[in-house]
């Protein structure tokens, strides 16, 4: 049995996303265009930047959970699994810095919304019995338990957009510096 959240758990975990989902949409939909064009604590990205990829990051996980909740857990159309040492940094950076490029502050909030909605519903659809399944991430094929736990730490460490998230518990440890692989 691999590890990962148990079934109370992944509801705690669905409840937590929902309130950082909404806790962070509230915090966009007050922006202006100059808020979305601040810098976020991504040192080359802004917010705008930051919050296009939770947006897409969003919208892809959906598709692996969908996917594994259908015994599927090969990569999507067009997604690789990433071969050792490979970081995938910049096209994850250049994918966000195109897409909210030139988009004014009501498009991005759209685009957020739209992607934070669709996870949140798909998980939701999952049923206990899913949980296990293997899911594809771009690091390796894993069970959705900890798909959704990656989820849950990018959506929970949106402090470089709004500040600290409210809640975050011992689970979700706060990110540190990442470790570069030797």
């Amino acid at each position: 049995m691999v590890s990962g959240p148990t079934a109370p758990n992944m509801q705690e975990t669905l409840a937590l996303l929902h309130s950082e989902s909404d806790a962070l949409a509230g915090f966009l939909a007050g922006l202006d265009d100059e808020g979305w064009g601040r810098q976020s604590a991504c040192d080359a990205w802004t917010v705008a930047d930051a919050a296009s990829h939770i947006a897409q990051g969003s919208q892809g996980s959906s598709v692996a959970l969908v996917r594994a909740r259908n015994d599927d857990p090969s990569p999507p159309e067009g997604a690789r699994l990433l071969e050792a040492g490979d970081r995938a940094s910049e096209p994850t950076a250049e994918r966000a810095i195109a897409f909210s490029s030139g988009k004014a502050a009501p498009e991005l909030l759209q685009a957020y919304r739209e992607g934070a909605d669709l996870l949140l519903r798909t998980a939701s659809e999952l049923q206990p019995e899913d949980w296990e399944k293997p899911s594809f991430h771009r690091r390796g094929i894993i069970p959705i338990t900890r798909t959704s736990h990656a989820v849950s730490r990018k959506l929970l460490s949106t402090g470089g957009i709004s500040g600290p998230p409210s809640t975050l518990p011992p689970r979700f440890p706060r990110p540190g510096p990442r470790k570069s692989p030797r």
